[in-house]
Parts: structure tokens; sequence; C-alpha cells
């Protein structure tokens, strides 16, 4: 039984890589993806769509947001557990460290740098400590196509990939996480054309395959 996280800013390729694995795997891997389908219903029965859609986000607004992705962990705990005892390996896209890297990026731009609730995200006991996160990182956005339904600039997501960089040291010396390891992309074509090799290798390196 263990559990598997995949981060990156969004484009990396942790949906297709994960499908890739079960694809090969199916045995060994199952999955689930967050932010989940019940936590997506709630924001857009709210009103609430990511906060950087809007101009002038005020603080409670993006502490309303933030705060609704730690409780979609949050209710599905018992599902992630029964998930991995089940498959062997769960890799989950994305996990609570997202929302990290992204309420850091989105207190910056919208002027609340440093606020308390971004130090409340880090001390946040989710009762699952992930057995290895593999994060998936552009060498340089520059090569990699920008999304046309992204909310956030390369530069900003350059930052979050900065954050990923410190976040996860920290969360291993907190016994937040077991392990992690750094996939690195040149371009969007060495991707589509190693991605899966990178990962897979990594995966067996750490004792999951």
């Amino acid at each position: 039984m263990s559990i598997i996280v995949f981060e990156s800013v969004d484009g990396m390729g942790k949906s297709a890589v994960i499908e890739q694995l079960i694809k090969k795997y199916p045995d060994k891997f199952d999955s689930m993806a967050f932010p989940s389908e019940i936590f997506k219903q709630e924001i857009n029965d709210e009103g609430v769509i990511t906060p950087v859609d809007f101009n002038n986000n005020t603080l409670s607004t993006l502490i309303h947001y933030h705060t609704a992705f730690e409780i979609d962990f949050m209710v599905h705990i018992d599902e992630i557990q029964k998930k991995s005892k089940k498959a062997g390996h769960l890799l989950l896209d994305r996990y609570f460290i997202s929302n990290i890297a992204y309420a850091e990026i989105n207190f910056i731009k919208h002027g609340y740098q440093g606020h308390p609730f971004l130090q409340l995200l880090e001390r946040i006991d989710h009762g699952i400590i992930p057995d290895l996160v593999i994060c998936l990182k552009a060498y340089t956005l520059d090569n990699f196509p920008e999304k046309e339904d992204s909310h956030f600039t390369k530069q900003e997501l350059s930052h979050v990939q900065y954050c990923y960089t410190n976040l996860l040291p920290q969360l291993r010396v907190q016994d937040k996480i077991k392990d992690y390891a750094n996939v690195v992309l040149l371009s969007e074509s060495y991707r589509n054309e190693n991605l899966f090799e990178m990962v897979e290798a990594v995966v067996k390196e750490k004792g999951f395959l």
C-alpha cells in the first residue's frame, strides 16, 4: 500500500503519465485527481471560481477558495486510504502540496504576500503521508506553449515551480511526505517523447515497481 503524488504547474503531463502507468500496470495502480468533482460543484454553487478570474479579489475570497480546496482533500481521506489498499499503489493527480504552492502565488498576485493564512496551510495535518511526490518541472517555461485557459503568466508559474522546489524538502523534514523526486523537462517535445520513461524509471528506482 503506497501513495504516489504527482505535482506540477498545468501542462507538464501529470494526467497523461498517470493514465500511461495504469494502462501498462493495471494490477498495480489506481488513481484519483484533485480538485474533485464534488469540489468543483461546491465552488460553482457558491459562485466562486478560481480567484485569479477576478481582477480585485478580497482576502476573504482567497481564503474561502483555498480553505475549500483543503476540505476537498480531507473529505476524501477514507477513499484515498481504501483505494491505496486495494490497488497497492494509488496515484494522486495533485494533493495538498498544490494548494500551498498556488495559494502563495494567488496571495502575492493580489497583494497579500506573507499573510498568516499561508503559514497555516503548511501546518495542516491531513492524516495521510504520501510515500513519494514526483514533481514534473520545466527547465524553462519559455519552451512550453502557454495554455489558453491558464489564469497565470509564465512568470507567475515560474514562481509556483520555485515554491515546489523549496516546499518539498521542507515537507520531508516535517514528516509530511516520505520522499520526493524532481523530473525536469526541457521542452514540450522532450516531454512528449521521454516523460513516461523518466517517470517509470523514478518509480522503479524508488521501489514501487
